[in-house]
Order: C-alpha cells, then structure tokens, then sequence
C-alpha cells in the first residue's frame, strides 16, 4: 500500500472513531430505529461523501498549484480538513453539553479525575490531533 493511501485511511479511521463516539447508546439505538441504518454504516458514507465531494472539488490545475504552494498532497489536506471539522463540531456539541451537564455531575467528574469536563475533552482532542500526526510508539 503506498504511503498517501496509508495516510488517508489512519485519518479516515481517525475521522470514523471521532464520529462514531460522538454518540452515546441511547442516541445510537434511536438513530438506528429511526433510519434503519447502523450508526456505523452513516458515519462511512459521510465521510466517503465528504471526502468525495472534496476531492471533486477542484481542478487538476488547481490541485497543482495548491500542492506546489504548500507542500501538502491534495488527499491529504482534505482528509485533515474533514477530521478538524469533526474535531470542532465534537468540541462545540461538548461544550453546549457541559453548559446543560447536571451541576452535580460536573463536580464529581472534577472531583474525581481532577479535570473539568471541557478540559477533558479538549485534551482528548488534542491527543487525537497528535496521534494522527506522529503516530503512536509501541
């Protein structure tokens, strides 16, 4: 497998893993009944979509002169755009969840782990940010 196809499946795999945590039991058996699709299967097809549809985007010549201007593959920085999306649409739906997380709640999670909510998740996220990037060391 060359290396540009290796890239783009780990942030794909990245980008799937961010998705499809982004929702709790509950709302996953109740999008599944709703649609009839698996949680799993949705968050596939959008992200082939997305990727699709950005790939697409673009002419030759434009791809060109993007890849010469910055250095980056043109797959590559898609993939990176459709996973910092994620990344901030995660970040935003934990923030209005901490602004509505029981009073209570949020205490004994800090309580606990020493952390605020918000700073949980955002560590979170940048761990996934620098995995992506470096890799992990086994």
């Amino acid at each position: 497998m060359n290396t540009n196809m290796s890239s783009a499946i780990v942030i794909n795999n990245a980008a799937l893993q961010l998705l499809i945590a982004s929702k709790n039991e509950a709302q996953v058996a109740q999008f599944e009944a709703e649609t009839g699709w698996t949680w799993q299967a949705a968050c596939e097809t959008s992200l082939e979509t997305a990727t699709a549809n950005l790939l697409a985007s673009k002419s030759a010549e434009e791809i060109a002169d993007f890849e010469e201007a910055t250095g980056w593959k043109w797959s590559d920085a898609v993939d990176e755009s459709i996973l910092a999306g994620i990344e901030a649409q995660l970040r935003e739906i934990s923030l209005s969840a901490e602004s509505d997380t029981d009073e209570a709640d949020a205490a004994e999670f800090e309580r606990v782990t020493g952390w605020t909510y918000g700073d949980a998740v955002d560590m979170a996220a940048e761990h996934q940010r620098e995995v992506r990037i470096f890799g992990t060391r086994h």
